[in-house]
C-alpha cells in the first residue's frame, strides 16, 4: 500500500466502508489507523499527566520558595533588631528566637508522628485482616488435600497472635509462703542488684500488689499480717545493716514509694484528684490502711533520720580540722611615747568551730 493511499485515509477521516475496501479489501489500513490514534491517545494522557505532576511541583516549589522569602525577611528583621540591642539583650533575644524555632519543629516532628501512628496502626489492621484471609485460604486447602499428603509435607511455624489482656496490678500469694516472700523481697534482697538491673521501687510495687489482692479477697487477717511482717522485716534490716548507705537508703526510697502507693490508691477524695480514671478503679475498696500509714511515715522518717547519721559518719573524717597558725600582733602600748609592745597571740580553732 502507497503512502498517497495513506494520506487520502488521514485527510478524508472516516468515509464510507465501501471506500476503505477499495483501500485495502482486509482492512489492515483500518487497523493501522486505529492504532495510531490509540498511540496518540495514550501520549496525550501521558504528556497532560506528567503537565499536571510539573505545575504540582512547581506549585510546591513555589510555596517553598515564598515561606524561604519569608523566613529570609524575618531573621533580616530580626538580625537587625539585634545589632541595636546591647550584649546581654542580644544574646537573650537570641536564644528566644532558637527556642521559639525548636518549639515549632517539636510541633512539625509531633504532627509527623501522629500521623505515623496512624498509618502504623492502619496497617496493623490490614494486617490482621490479612493474616486471617490466609488463616481461611490455609484451612481450606487442608481440607482438600488428602491425608497421605498431609503427612508428607512439613508442618511449617503459624504465628499464634496474643490477646491483649486487661492486667488488674495484683499479685497472688498463699498465706504459708508469706515468710518466703518477706525474706526474698526484704530480708535477703540486695539493694545494688534491684537498683542497677531492675526498678529501685520493684519491692515497693510488689509488696502494694500483693496488699491489693488480698483487699480484692476482702482477707483482712492477710492484710495484717502482710503489712506487720513488712514493717518489722525492714526494721530487721536496717537494724542489721544500719551503717551501709546503700541499704538505708534503698529501704527509705522503697518505704516512701509503699507509703505514696497505699495513699494513691486508697480511695480518699484528697488523694485521688491527681489519678487518672484507670488508676482509680485499681484503688483499695474493703480495708482502710490509714493507721498503717501512719506508721510507715513514721517509719520513713526514722529512717531519714537514720540515713543522716551514716551520711555524717562517712563525711565527718572527710572533714579536716582547720587551724590558724601563730601570728604576732603589735599592739600600742602608749600613744604619747609611740613605744609598741610585741604580744604574741596563738589562736587554735578547734574542730567543732
Amino acid at each position: 500500500m502507497s503512502l498517497c493511499v495513506l494520506h487520502c485515509v488521514l485527510l478524508h477521516g472516516r468515509s464510507s466502508t465501501m471506500d476503505y475496501q477499495e483501500l485495502n479489501e482486509d482492512g489492515e489500513l483500518w487497523l493501522v489507523y486505529e492504532g495510531l490514534k490509540q498511540a496518540n491517545r495514550l501520549l496525550e494522557s501521558q504528556l497532560q499527566s506528567q503537565k499536571r505532576s510539573h505545575e504540582n511541583e512547581a506549585e510546591a516549589l513555589r510555596g517553598e520558595i515564598q515561606s524561604l522569602k519569608e523566613e529570609n525577611n524575618r531573621q533580616q528583621q530580626l538580625l537587625a533588631q539585634n545589632l541595636q540591642l546591647p550584649p546581654e539583650a542580644r544574646i537573650e533575644a537570641s536564644l528566644q528566637h532558637e527556642i521559639t524555632r525548636l518549639t515549632n519543629e517539636n510541633l512539625d516532628l509531633m504532627e509527623q508522628l501522629e500521623k505515623q501512628d496512624k498509618t502504623v496502626r492502619k496497617l496493623k489492621k490490614q494486617l490482621k485482616v490479612f493474616a486471617k484471609k490466609i488463616g481461611e485460604l490455609e484451612v481450606g486447602q487442608m481440607e482438600n488435600i488428602s491425608p497421605g499428603q498431609i503427612i508428607d509435607e512439613p508442618i511449617r511455624p503459624v504465628n499464634i497472635p496474643r490477646k491483649e489482656k486487661d492486667f488488674q496490678g495484683m499479685l497472688e500469694y498463699k498465706r504459708e509462703d508469706e515468710q518466703k516472700l518477706v525474706k526474698n523481697l526484704i530480708l535477703e534482697l540486695k539493694p545494688r542488684g534491684v537498683a542497677v538491673n531492675l526498678i529501685p521501687g520493684l519491692p515497693a510495687y510488689i509488696l502494694f500488689m500483693c496488699v491489693r489482692h488480698a483487699d480484692y479477697l476482702n482477707d483482712d487477717q492477710k492484710v495484717r499480717s502482710l503489712l506487720t511482717s513488712t514493717i518489722n522485716s525492714i526494721k530487721k534490716v536496717l537494724k542489721k545493716r544500719g551503717d551501709d548507705f546503700e541499704t538505708v537508703s534503698f529501704w527509705l526510697s522503697n518505704t516512701c514509694r509503699f507509703l505514696h502507693c497505699l495513699k494513691q490508691y486508697s480511695g480518699e477524695e484528697g488523694f485521688m484528684k491527681h489519678n487518672t480514671s484507670r488508676q482509680n478503679e485499681h484503688c483499695l475498696t474493703n480495708f482502710d490502711l490509714a493507721e498503717y500509714r501512719q506508721v510507715l511515715s513514721d517509719l520513713a522518717i526514722q529512717i531519714y533520720q537514720q540515713l543522716v547519721r551514716v551520711l555524717e559518719n562517712i563525711l565527718q573524717p572527710m572533714i579536716g580540722k582547720t587551724s590558724v597558725p601563730e601570728h604576732h600582733i603589735r599592739l600600742p602600748a602608749s600613744e604619747a611615747s609611740g613605744t609598741c609592745v610585741l604580744w604574741e597571740h596563738k589562736v587554735v580553732k578547734s574542730p567543732q568551730d
